[in-house]
């Protein structure tokens, strides 16, 4: 985490923190469902932590339209 409180870490801390698996990780990336990045020169630093980007998912999950499943 940096020194103003937004959280920055490597896709590998951030999945060990998560306990997500890194194939998960890049899958939900190619989805554009993924937390938010940043690319710096040829890093990438995740800026979303992981509790941040669940809450995000959830309140992006609670506000998605229901479609009925059909009978």
């Amino acid at each position: 985490m940096s020194a103003e409180g937004q959280y920055t870490g490597t896709i590998r801390e951030w999945c060990a923190a998560a306990k997500f698996s890194q194939a998960l990780f890049f899958k939900l990336q190619r989805q554009g469902r993924g937390p938010k990045v940043a690319h710096v020169n040829k890093r990438v630093i995740v800026r979303e932590s992981p509790p941040e980007y669940l809450n995000r998912c959830e309140l992006e999950a609670a506000s998605a339209p229901h479609i009925p499943e059909p009978v």
